[in-house]
């Protein structure tokens, strides 16, 4: 529904929408390993390596 007291209608960048919709469904398909997001490695490189490690997983599928 357009409401008629707006002076103008804002531009859309629908290719900034798609690239964040993008990366909004790969973080919900790293969600799925549960150690990722329950962050249950203690270290950093530990944490990033089990990350690259999903990420490879998402990838090979």
């Amino acid at each position: 529904k357009v409401n008629p007291t707006r002076s103008s209608v804002p531009t859309i960048d629908w290719r900034l929408y798609k690239e964040r919709h993008q990366i909004e469904c790969f973080f919900n398909k790293l969600k799925r390993y549960r150690r990722i997001a329950l962050r249950c490695e203690k270290t950093l490189t530990a944490f990033m390596g089990f990350v690259h490690l999903a990420c490879a997983m998402i990838w090979l599928r």
